[in-house]
């Protein structure tokens, strides 16, 4: 027995031995790469492109020929794809995806080519996307195909919420280190951006940017210029909306605006001078030793005029029904004749009525 467990013992000595020398066979070494294989690697990203604009134009394939078979099945195959080729999606692949597919759809084509920021340039070697060639490229696009093309780009929305608070947390940053005045051209740039690419949490966020750093200057008519001139969207989260009804209250006082609004519908009679800070109010008089009495009854009477010079030329008649009751010119003639008889014979009886 003690030779067999010393035999073991050795046993296991000498596979711990070998795997140990295995491990050292097969462990990495650095070894240089040749020239081949750097190009190759890289040339990753731009075979990665490849590869998933062809994904794109198999699943095209397959909507096509759901429609044409009437396989709802090949539908299926390319939604259940949908996910992984917009994990996969860059600027790359979507401007040719736009450009290769939306070839008689100008329209369409550029609208969706609005959503990038920047215009793509072909690199050296670069091939074109042309899955449509021929008849093909002038002839519209199936509707189930427009669909799924576009259901496949708008996933890129998805970071308009990221880019927003990212736009947030910079400006705080250049506020806390006393930059505030540099970034106002950067938040006016992307502000633009955002309008133009229907951005609503993007835009609500550089709005109320915008207004935080004109009020810490105290440059309240570059606020007022800029509530003005800009619409803040209605799809804009409570947070945004507060804070924007929070900057446009501190930018126009409210004791202001009830002056202007009561001034403006009559209720006081003043003028605001603005440049020294005050309400000047009109001398009260006796409005009844003014023309204002008269004025105001003119107007009520050419209301009414007008309401009813509108009416008559509003009314409606049936053509040439104003000649039914009028007369001929013989029934006239006739008339006229026994009215001065009957004249005749009115005199004659006062002539014999006098002895």
């Amino acid at each position: 027995m003690k030779e067999t467990a010393a035999k073991r013992r050795d046993k296991a000595g000498r596979d711990r031995e070998s795997k140990a020398e295995k491990s050292k066979e097969t462990a990495p070494q650095d070894v240089e790469m040749p020239e081949e294989e750097t190009a190759s690697a890289a040339k990753l990203p731009g075979e990665l492109d490849s590869v998933t604009l062809d994904d794109i134009k198999e699943h095209v394939k397959q909507i096509e020929k759901a429609v044409s078979g009437k396989e709802p099945r090949f539908v299926l195959r390319a939604l259940r794809a949908l996910p992984s080729t917009s994990r996969r999606l860059n600027t790359n692949v979507v401007n040719k995806t736009i450009c290769g597919f939306f070839t008689n759809n100008s329209t369409t084509r550029d609208f969706l080519l609005s959503f990038l920021e920047e215009p793509m340039e072909m690199a050296d070697g670069d091939v074109q996307f042309r899955p449509r060639t021929g008849k093909a490229a002038s002839a519209p696009l199936l509707p189930e195909v427009e669909a799924y093309l576009q259901l496949l780009l708008v996933n890129r929305r998805a970071l308009d919420l990221v880019a927003a608070k990212c736009y947030y947390y910079h400006a705080r940053v250049y506020e806390f280190l006393n930059q505030f005045d540099t970034i106002r051209s950067f938040l006016h740039t992307r502000l633009r951006t955002a309008t133009l690419r229907h951005d609503a949490d993007g835009q609500a966020v550089l709005v109320n940017l915008l207004l935080r750093n004109y009020l810490h200057f105290n440059l309240y008519d570059q606020a007022e210029k800029l509530v003005s001139k800009s619409v803040f969207p209605e799809l804009a989260n409570n947070n945004e909306w507060a804070r924007y009804l929070y900057y446009t209250g501190e930018s126009t006082p409210v004791q202001q605006v009830f002056q202007e609004e009561a001034i403006r519908d009559g209720v006081i009679e003043a003028s605001i001078n603005h440049e020294k800070g005050f309400v000047q109010s009109k001398e009260t008089m006796d409005i009844y030793g003014t023309r204002e009495p008269q004025l105001a009854f003119h107007q009520r009477i050419s209301f009414c005029l007008d309401i009813h010079n509108m009416s008559v030329k509003a009314m409606r008649f049936p053509p040439k029904a104003y000649n039914k009751d009028l007369e001929s010119a013989e029934e006239r003639r006739e008339r006229e004749q026994q009215d001065l008889e009957f004249a005749k014979e009115m005199a004659e009886d006062d002539d014999d009525s006098f002895p």
